[in-house]
């Protein structure tokens, strides 16, 4: 059974157009954007498209097995990679280390599995969502 470029089994029209939304969202702001961590906030952080775009875990793990998923990684890497001004005095880097008990760190991969995502976009889901709710 043929498939299109960008549509798995579990996507339908409407997330195929959020998925496009979403790659040209980060091609417009990849011009604009000074490091690849003001692209990757402007996109997966707190009130960025990515969770307007795809509010629940189903979605969120489909777009995750996308073309336009890959290619929005492939972008925010190539920042990575540029040797951007990220790492200036007195910015943020966006990194930081968090120790947590095994059962939670155990807990929270499985369910990064289960829904086909890193267990750095889950997390990273996760607190934008309830950081987001707050504002």
């Amino acid at each position: 059974m043929p498939t299109t470029r960008h549509r798995t089994s579990k996507q339908t029209p409407a997330a195929t157009a959020n998925a496009q939304r979403a790659l040209d969202f980060v091609r417009k702001r990849s011009a604009t954007a000074t490091s690849w961590v003001e692209l990757h906030n402007a996109f997966y952080g707190i009130g960025g498209k990515f969770i307007e775009l795809f509010p629940s875990q189903t979605e969120r793990a489909a777009f995750s097995q996308t073309q336009e998923f890959r290619e929005i990684s492939a972008i925010i890497q190539s920042f990575q990679t540029a040797g951007d001004a990220s790492s200036a005095v007195g910015e943020a880097s966006g990194k930081f280390v968090l120790r947590l008990p095994r059962s939670l760190h155990s807990a929270l991969s499985a369910e990064a599995e289960a829904e086909g995502v890193s267990l750095n976009q889950l997390c990273l889901a996760k607190l934008a969502v309830q950081l987001r709710a707050m504002v």
